[in-house]
Formats: structure tokens, C-alpha cells, sequence
């Protein structure tokens, strides 16, 4: 049961907001390994959403919108500016 609690644990917390954030199970391609490139890259996005994310209270994609729209505060987030 502990295992089977533990693969839907993972399931609910990252396919959810992989699936119904970015809709990720929709996406498709015919090019070998872009599926595997393009996961990877939305798993960075991910990680980098969580590690500065201040407000825990502050719901993922709510973070990640208010982000996108000002495009210098992501840059300025990761000190690619000053």
C-alpha cells in the first residue's frame, strides 16, 4: 500500500501541474527524443518556479503568471540583470 500511495503521490503532484498547466499530455512530435527535450525543459521550468518561489501560500501558476507578464522580472529573478 506505502508504494502505491507513494506512485500517486507523484502522480497527483507533478503530472497534475505538468497536465493541466501546460497541458503537456496533448503535445506530441514524430522526432525522435524532442518529447524527451521538451519534458526536461518543462521540468527545469518547474524547479526554478519552486526554488524561487517566496510565498508558499501562492499557488504555483499564479507565481509563473505574474512572472510571465513583465518579461524583466523572471531575468532580473535569476540576476541576469541589475
Amino acid at each position: 500500500m506505502k508504494t502505491i500511495r507513494g506512485h500517486w503521490q507523484v502522480e497527483n503532484c507533478l503530472h497534475f501541474e505538468k497536465d493541466r498547466w501546460w497541458d503537456e499530455d496533448r503535445h506530441w512530435t514524430i522526432r525522435p527524443g524532442l518529447a524527451e527535450r521538451l519534458a526536461c525543459l518543462t521540468n527545469i521550468a518547474l524547479s526554478c518556479l519552486r526554488l524561487t518561489l517566496h510565498n508558499p501560500k501562492l499557488p504555483l501558476c499564479a507565481y509563473a503568471n505574474w512572472l510571465s507578464w513583465n518579461p524583466f522580472r523572471p531575468l532580473k529573478l535569476l540576476g541576469a540583470l541589475d
